[in-house]
């Protein structure tokens, strides 16, 4: 894991609030375009490396958020 632990959770709040982690692909969020958008902005240098052990635990969060609104509708 390269990725700080708070970061991971800015990440994912940031693609929440963005509706970057749409389409919603059977309840979880669109992993694939996720990860496209976490590539893209390490190549332009927006955010540090990471592996993929960050973006599974970005994704999981992302999924766990997404539950939770679900639930408070």
């Amino acid at each position: 894991m390269l990725t700080k632990d708070v970061n991971h959770g800015l990440h994912a709040l940031s693609i929440l609030e963005n509706d970057l982690h749409t389409p919603i692909v059977n309840g979880k969020c669109n992993r694939e375009r996720v990860e496209d958008l976490l590539l893209i902005a390490i190549y332009r240098k927006d955010i540090g490396p990471m592996v993929q052990e960050d973006v599974n635990l970005i994704c999981e969060m992302l999924d766990d958020l997404i539950d939770a609104l679900r639930k408070e509708e």
